[in-house]
């Protein structure tokens, strides 16, 4: 028994002696200062500059104060995640409030917020670069997207957001639509206009103003109305923009609105079966045509012209003919009350080469 509790005793020695031990190579504790333990074990001992192989201290600061909580040294934790502040501003310097800051990570989205009142949104984020940008604002404003680098622990950033509600400058010009549109223009004032895509008529109502567009001014106007054909750019997702001018001394109120020309896309010549359709059409440009079916059928679209190219489209079923590519025939099935788009171009080199074709419905090859 008493064999057992002197073993007992010695564990338990051993075990106070391993933690003392740990404690002390925790804080980097190595040499005795001012102690005896020179080489040998006699002799004076050094002030304290060697004596053990002591690992650094493992510092950590959970108080915040940035000294390690162990052994009292100052030191900076390695930066794993930064405090980020987003201010919303728009271009005179105003907060903007309520509107929604995102924050993106090679394009995906890592957190998102509201700004409040200060037109501020705080986020926690690992370290790394972002992008940010606003969502929600008012009709008409954008914002750009801005990059920040998180590699502080605090890192704040300003994004500016700009109204471009229309204002008839040229800054800021009304955009025209297939709607009719009417304001008040004051005296000896101009407001600038713009559309998109080309061969567009534009109908202007009222009295005392001029329109300038594609470089031409025009002052005609009969029994209160003024027409302008203007051909616009062939690419569909610019602007092309036109000019209405107050020449009173007064303020005046115009109606205007923009219609396509016969023929385009938005607004295609009915064609009829058995007829002879021939038009003179400008280089890389478009004639369309729309034709009904009244029976189930073939319908087929005939042309002698060497350089013609005539593309069937039905516009219910999505069913493509293809090219004519030159002087043939091409076809499509239709079922009756289907409508068919008639594409009628030509690859000559000339500034125009005339088209001309003829439509035919075979009901004995429907199915």
């Amino acid at each position: 028994m008493n064999k057992l509790k002197k073993l007992l005793a010695l564990i338990l020695m051993g075990a106070l002696v391993l933690c003392l031990a740990l404690s002390v190579m925790s804080c980097g504790g190595g040499g005795s200062e001012g102690g005896e333990g020179g080489e040998g074990g006699s002799g004076e001992g050094g002030a304290g500059e060697s004596g053990g192989s002591a690992e650094s201290c493992n510092h950590f600061d959970l108080g915040g104060d940035g000294k390690c909580d162990a052994c009292g040294e100052d030191f900076e934790e390695e930066l794993t995640e930064f405090e980020l502040t987003v201010i919303a501003k728009d271009g005179e310097g105003n907060a903007l409030n309520s509107v929604t800051v995102h924050i993106l990570d090679n394009g995906y989205e890592m957190d998102s917020a509201t700004t409040d009142a200060e037109g501020k949104a705080t986020f926690t984020l690992p370290v790394g670069s972002y992008m940010v940008h606003l969502t929600d604002l008012p009709e008409f404003w954008s914002s750009d997207m801005k990059s920040v680098e998180g590699n502080e622990k605090t890192v704040s950033v300003v994004i500016t957001a700009q109204d471009n509600t229309p204002d008839g400058s040229a800054e800021k010009p009304f955009f025209v639509g297939d709607e009719e549109m009417e304001l008040t223009i004051p005296e000896s004032e101009s407001f600038t206009f713009i559309f998109k895509g080309m061969n567009r008529i534009l109908k202007v109502q009222g009295a005392g103003f001029e329109v300038t567009a594609e470089g031409e001014k025009y002052t005609d106007i009969t029994d209160g109305m003024m027409q302008v054909d203007i051909v616009g750019t062939d690419d569909p997702y610019s602007n092309t923009s036109f000019l209405i001018s107050n020449v009173t001394d007064v303020p005046i109120t115009v109606t205007l609105r923009l219609e396509s020309q016969p023929g385009t896309m938005s607004n295609p010549l009915e064609a009829t079966l058995d007829t002879e359709y021939s038009a003179d059409i400008a280089r890389e440009s478009i004639l369309y045509y729309t034709f009904t079916a009244v029976a189930d059928g073939v319908l087929t679209a005939h042309t002698d012209n060497e350089k013609s190219n005539i593309v069937l489209t039905n516009l219910n079923s999505y069913a493509d003919s293809g090219s004519s590519d030159g002087a043939s025939s091409i076809g499509i099935a239709v079922k009756a009350g289907e409508t068919v788009s008639i594409k009628v171009s030509h690859t000559d080199s000339a500034e125009s080469y005339n088209v001309a074709f003829t439509l035919t419905l075979d009901v004995s090859e429907a199915e």
